[in-house]
């Protein structure tokens, strides 16, 4: 009984430490009172309890990105499904990094994701922006992630990127930013979407 108390109560602990986390963030990005930003946090922890509940994927294990490299050499479908991740500049470190995330973080990541599109793009209307200016500003300035096959709104470098690549687009975001500021937005402009000078940067070595 020890053993379960304890397991249940430092689940609890970590709830906290993910709702605090995220409370701080939505009062710095959306301006909300900190009543309202631990709200939604927890909204959102819910939300995303409830989608890997409904998946199975609650279930799947911390180290799931060390399992899939060890299948990799014996199972078609996870040599396949790496494969493709490989082709857009995923690496081992990046596949051991995002897949061995405790799943409830690798699902608010993408949640928060969309929320800061929305966002950005409900700031774009207000400025006087269509729906689809503010969804190409939007696309040219920040990098977008989901499936790389995923044509329905763009092709070729300007793609999805796979969310493997999110820990090294943020580093390259943050140095580039920091070293070289204005060549940097430089080369932003001369982009046809920040998702294709990421992928130039990697087809460089500089991601």
């Amino acid at each position: 009984m020890g053993f379960l108390s304890d397991l249940f109560s430092s689940q609890s602990d970590y709830e906290r430490q993910l709702e605090e986390t995220h409370a701080q963030m939505f009062q710095s990005m959306m301006k909300l009172s900190a009543s309202e930003a631990r709200r939604s946090a927890r909204d959102m922890i819910r939300d995303a309890k409830q989608e890997l509940k409904r998946s199975g994927a609650a279930d799947m294990p911390q180290d799931f990105g060390d399992q899939l490299l060890k299948r990799e050499s014996t199972d078609p479908s996870v040599q396949e499904q790496l494969a493709k991740k490989r082709q857009e500049g995923v690496t081992n470190s990046d596949i051991r990094w995002w897949w061995n995330l405790p799943a409830i973080e690798r699902v608010l990541m993408e949640k928060v994701d969309g929320l800061q599109r929305y966002a950005i793009c409900l700031k774009g209307s207000a400025d006087g922006q269509t729906p689809e200016q503010a969804a190409a500003s939007l696309r040219k300035l920040h990098p977008m992630y989901g499936d790389p096959a995923d044509t329905s709104q763009t092709t070729g470098d300007d793609r999805p990127l796979p969310y493997e690549l999110k820990n090294r687009v943020n580093s390259y975001i943050q140095k580039r930013s920091q070293d070289d500021p204005l060549a940097y937005k430089k080369d932003i402009a001369s982009s046809s979407t920040f998702n294709a000078l990421v992928r130039k940067a990697i087809r460089s070595g500089q991601i």
